[in-house]
C-alpha cells in the first residue's frame, strides 16, 4: 500500500510506489495567490483495501495553480490524453532530492520541492544581488531539480572563465530552444565539440576577423546612414524615435548583409516583429527548465508556441549576437549638471575630432577616448546580458574553496560584479572619467567588467561591437539634437529595467530628434 508519513518538519517521504495522474489547473483559490506554496494534502485511510489519497499542488509565480498532482491510475495533462504509468522513481526524482556529500556554497534554505524556484522572481539580477549580500560571491540555489551557482565576484569569475573553461565550457540548454534541434546549431548553445570549433574559428579567422572587418568597412557605414536617414526623416516631421529599435534594426541588417549580403528588416513593424518571436518563447519562465522529467508534457505550451512561432515567421532570423542599446537611470547617482558635463564632453571631443555634424568615421575612434570611456562605463552598470549564458559542469569543480556538483548551472552576475564597491570606487556613480586613465577593456580579459563573456565561450561578435557601437552612438549625438516628446518631463519617465533575453526598459524611451541648425 503507498504510504505518505510526515516527518518532523511536516515534510513528506514517499515510502512506496505509486501511480499518479498530473493535471494541470488554470485557477487558483483566492488564498494562495498572495504567497506561492506547495500544498500536500493526505486523506484519511478507511479501511486497508481502500486506497490513501495523495494530492499535490504548486502554484507558481503570480498565484496561478500550475500542477496538481492526485494518486490515481492515469496521467492526463492540459495539451495530452494519452495514458502514461509512473512508478516510483519518477515521485521519487520530485519529492526525495539527493546530494552527494560535497562542500556546496552557501545559500537560502530551500523548499522541499520546489527549491528556490521563487528566489530569482521577475528581476532576478536585482534579486540575486540582495542574496549575494546575504550569502556572499558564490551561492548556491536549487531552482526545483537544478542546483545553480551563481558568481559575483570578480576573482570567483575568472576561476568559472579561465582557470576551469574548460570543465564549464558546455551550456545549460533550455527546454525551448531544444525544439527544432536550434542548440545543436546555434554557436551560442552548441555542445564544445569538433563542429563548435569549426564554427568558432569561421567567426574568428573569416567572419569577424579584423582583415575581414577592415575591408567591410563601407558595409558599416551605408547601414549607419540608413540609420542616420531614419532618424532625419523623423526630424522633418517632429516624430518621436525609439532608439533602441533603430538600433536594433541597423544591427540585424548589418548581420544578414554579412551573411546573406541582403537586408532581413525593412520598417519598424518588423523590427518589433523580430524581437517578440524570441522574446515572447524565451522569456517566459518554463517549468520544465526546472523539473526536467516533465519536459515531455510540456505543461506551458511553451515547445507547441516554439514551433508556431518558428512557422509564422516570414524570414529566416539571426538573433545569437544582437546587440542591445539602452539605457538605465534606476539607482545610478547622477544630477542634471553632471548629465550637463558628460554631454559637453562627448560634444567636445567630436566637434574637435569628427567635426560637428558628421558621422564618425572608424577610423575617428581611436582619437575618441571619452566616447569609449562612456560606453565602457555604460556596459559597467548595464550589461547587455546581466546574467552571462548559464555553463554547465561537466564534473565536480572547486571554485572559491567549494564545490559546484556536476551537471549543475553555474551563472556569472555581470550587473553585480560591475557594481562590485571592492573593484570599483563609488560604484553608484556614472563616472566615464574612470577609464581614462587604465587599460581595463571589454574583450575578456578584465574580469571586473566583462559584458560580453570572457573564456572559449565569449561573444564571437565582440570585434563588431567594439567598432559598431562608437559609430552608432557618436555619429547620433553630433548629427541631432534630442528633446522628450512634449508634455514628458525626465521626472515622469518610467526609470525600471526588464530582464528579459537582455536587460532593457520597462517603458522603451522615445526622444525627438532635432537636426543640428534649428
Amino acid at each position: 500500500m503507498p504510504v505518505l508519513s510526515p516527518s518532523r518538519d511536516g515534510s513528506y517521504s514517499l515510502l512506496s510506489a505509486l501511480s499518479l495522474r498530473v493535471t494541470p489547473i488554470v485557477a487558483a483559490p483566492t488564498a494562495a495567490r498572495s504567497h506561492p506554496r506547495l500544498l500536500l494534502h493526505r486523506l484519511p485511510l478507511l479501511t486497508r483495501r481502500r486506497r490513501r489519497s495523495l494530492v499535490i499542488t504548486i502554484y507558481y509565480g503570480n498565484g496561478q495553480q500550475l500542477l496538481a498532482i492526485n494518486k490515481y491510475k492515469h496521467f492526463q495533462s492540459k495539451f495530452q490524453n494519452h495514458q502514461f504509468h509512473f512508478h516510483f522513481s519518477f515521485l521519487k526524482s520530485i519529492l526525495s532530492p539527493k546530494f552527494k556529500t560535497l562542500t556546496l556554497p552557501p545559500g537560502p534554505t530551500p523548499l522541499r520541492i520546489l527549491g528556490n524556484l521563487f528566489a530569482p522572481g521577475a528581476r532576478p539580477h536585482h534579486s540575486l544581488a540582495k542574496l549575494t549580500a546575504a550569502h556572499g560571491p558564490i551561492m548556491a540555489l536549487r531552482l526545483g531539480r537544478v542546483t545553480t551557482v551563481v558568481i559575483s565576484s570578480a576573482d570567483a569569475a575568472r576561476e568559472v572563465l579561465q582557470t576551469h573553461d574548460l570543465s564549464l565550457s558546455n551550456r545549460t540548454v533550455p527546454d525551448a530552444l531544444s525544439v527544432l534541434n536550434h542548440h545543436q546549431y546555434s554557436l551560442s548553445f552548441m555542445r564544445v565539440s569538433p563542429r563548435w570549433r569549426d564554427l568558432r574559428k569561421i567567426c574568428n579567422n573569416q567572419l569577424f576577423a579584423n582583415k575581414t572587418l577592415d575591408n567591410s568597412q563601407v558595409l558599416r557605414r551605408n547601414k549607419l546612414q540608413d540609420l542616420l536617414s531614419d532618424i532625419k526623416k523623423a526630424s522633418e516631421v517632429g516624430e518621436a524615435v525609439d532608439i533602441g529599435r533603430a538600433a536594433f534594426k541597423t544591427i540585424i541588417n548589418l548581420l544578414s548583409n554579412t551573411f546573406f549580403s541582403a537586408n532581413f528588416v525593412h520598417s519598424t513593424a518588423e523590427t518589433g516583429e523580430y524581437k517578440e518571436i524570441v522574446v515572447s518563447i524565451l522569456k517566459e519562465p518554463n517549468i520544465s527548465d526546472f523539473f526536467p522529467a516533465l519536459k515531455v508534457f510540456d505543461l506551458q505550451g511553451i515547445r507547441k508556441r516554439s514551433i508556431v512561432s518558428v512557422k509564422k515567421a516570414s524570414h529566416d532570423d539571426v538573433l545569437d549576437a544582437l546587440l542591445n542599446i539602452s539605457q538605465e537611470n534606476g539607482k545610478i547617482e547622477m544630477d542634471k549638471d553632471e548629465i550637463e558635463h558628460l554631454l559637453l564632453n562627448i560634444f567636445k571631443e567630436l566637434w574637435e575630432v569628427v567635426g560637428k555634424g558628421n558621422p564618425v568615421e572608424e577610423t575617428d575612434i581611436a582619437r575618441l577616448p571619452y566616447l569609449n570611456a562612456v560606453i565602457k562605463e555604460t556596459f559597467r552598470v548595464h550589461p547587455p546580458v546581466p546574467l552571462l549564458l548559464p555553463r554547465k559542469a561537466e564534473t565536480d569543480v572547486e571554485i572559491g574553496g567549494y564545490t559546484i556538483p556536476k551537471d549543475a548551472q553555474v551563472l556569472v552576475h555581470a550587473w553585480v560584479i560591475g557594481r562590485d564597491p571592492e573593484k570599483w570606487d563609488s560604484p553608484n556613480v556614472f563616472l566615464p572619467e574612470r577609464f581614462l586613465d587604465t587599460e581595463i577593456d571589454i574583450k575578456g580579459h578584465h574580469f571586473e567588467l566583462i559584458p560580453f563573456g570572457s573564456g572559449r565561450r565569449i561573444c564571437p561578435g565582440l570585434p563588431l561591437a567594439i567598432r559598431m557601437l562608437p559609430l552608432m552612438l557618436g555619429s547620433l549625438v553630433n548629427c541631432f539634437h534630442w528633446k522628450l516628446e512634449e508634455g514628458i518631463k525626465l521626472d515622469d519617465l518610467d526609470k525600471e529595467d526588464e530582464y528579459g533575453i537582455t536587460l532593457e526598459k520597462s517603458q522603451p524611451v522615445r526622444i525627438v530628434p532635432v537636426k543640428l541648425g534649428n
